[in-house]
C-alpha cells in the first residue's frame, strides 16, 4: 500500500511540469458561462450569487463565447435552469425553489460542474461561489479513482514472485501521483501562486504530514471489511487516507495551519460513511473488475 504524500521526493521526477500541463492550460483558458431567460431581476440574482466576489467576466448576460448557457424558464414558484453546451444537443435542468444565493449555488455548482467537468478547479479558483463545492467534488473524485485503482492493483497479486513487486509497486506510483495531483487542482481553487509548484507541494505535505494520515487510516480501519472481500480493506482504506488526505490539504488552504487530531478524525469519520455507500459498487461489478473513472483529463 502507498504511503501517501510522504513519498514526494520519491515520485517527484515521474511528474514533473507535464503532469500538471494540462491543469495550467484549463486555467489559463477561461470558461464562461451565459445567463439567458426569464426577468432581468431572475437573471440578476443568478448571476450575483454565482459571481460574488469572483472574477469579472466569467459568468453574466452577455459573454464571449460561452462555454455553457444557463436559460432561465420561469414556471410557476420554481425557476428552472436549463444548460445548453454549444455545439451539443444534450440538455439538462435544475429547478431553483428559490433564489437565495445558497440555493442557486447548492443546487447549480454540481450541474454545471457535471456539464463542464474540465473547468471544476477553474471555476472554482474565480468563482468562490463555487469554491467549496469545486473542492469537495475533486476529493470525491480522486478518492474513489484511488479507490478503484487499488481494487485492480489486487488482480496481478495472483501471479507468482513477481505478482505482488508488480502490483505493489504500481499502485504506489499511482495512488501517490494523483495525491499530488489532488493537492495541486486544491491548491488552484483555494487560489494558491501555481508558479513553483515543487514548493508549494513540499510546503503542504510537510505541513500535515500525509504518511501519517495513512499510518492512522490503517489502524483506524484494520479488520474493516463490511463488504465481504478480501480487497476491500485495501480499497476502503485507499478511499479513506485519498479522502482525509483531501479534506486536511482543503483545511490547510482555508485556514493555514494543519487539521488538529480531532479534526482529522472527524475527516476518517466522514469517509467511512461515504466509503460505506460508494464502495459497494465495486463489489457489484464482480469478476469483470472495476470500471476506471478518472477524474475529467481530456480537452474539451
Amino acid at each position: 500500500m502507498a504511503v501517501g504524500l510522504g513519498t514526494f521526493a520519491t515520485v517527484w521526477g515521474l511528474l514533473r511540469d507535464n503532469s500538471f500541463a494540462e491543469i495550467d492550460a484549463n486555467l489559463a483558458r477561461p470558461a464562461r458561462i451565459a445567463v439567458t431567460g426569464a426577468s432581468p431581476a431572475e437573471r440578476n440574482a443568478v448571476i450575483e450569487a454565482l459571481a460574488r466576489g469572483g472574477e469579472p467576466g466569467v459568468i453574466g448576460h452577455e459573454v464571449e463565447d460561452p462555454a455553457l448557457e444557463l436559460q432561465l424558464v420561469r414556471e410557476g414558484d420554481i425557476v428552472r435552469v436549463i444548460l445548453v453546451t454549444p455545439g451539443f444537443k444534450s440538455t439538462d435542468s435544475v429547478e431553483l425553489p428559490d433564489l437565495a444565493p445558497e440555493t442557486i449555488a447548492a443546487r447549480l455548482g454540481p450541474a454545471i460542474f457535471d456539464r463542464l467537468p474540465l473547468e471544476v478547479v477553474g471555476f472554482g479558483r474565480r468563482l468562490p461561489a463555487l469554491r467549496e463545492l469545486a473542492a469537495n467534488q475533486e476529493i470525491r473524485d480522486y478518492s474513489l479513482l484511488n479507490a478503484q485503482i487499488a481494487a485492480i492493483s489486487n488482480i496481478p497479486d495472483i501471479i507468482p514472485v513477481l505478482g505482488p513487486f508488480i502490483a505493489g509497486a504500481a499502485e504506489m506510483l499511482l495512488l501517490t501521483k494523483n495525491q499530488i495531483i489532488l493537492v495541486y487542482k486544491l491548491a488552484a481553487i483555494y487560489g494558491r501562486p501555481l508558479g513553483d509548484k515543487k514548493a508549494l507541494l513540499s510546503e503542504v505535505v510537510t505541513i500535515f504530514g500525509a504518511a501519517y494520515v495513512w499510518r492512522l487510516v490503517a489502524r483506524q480501519l484494520a479488520g474493516f471489511a463490511p463488504f465481504g472481500l478480501g480487497i476491500i480493506p485495501k480499497v476502503t482504506i485507499a478511499f479513506v487516507a485519498t479522502y482525509t488526505e483531501g479534506k486536511s490539504a482543503q483545511h490547510y488552504f482555508l485556514s493555514g495551519s494543519p487539521p488538529p487530531q480531532e479534526l482529522l478524525g472527524r475527516f476518517i469519520a466522514e469517509a467511512k460513511e461515504i466509503a460505506a455507500r460508494v464502495l459497494p459498487q465495486l463489489k457489484r461489478r464482480g469478476a469483470a473488475g472495476p470500471e476506471l473513472v478518472a477524474p475529467a483529463s481530456t480537452e474539451r
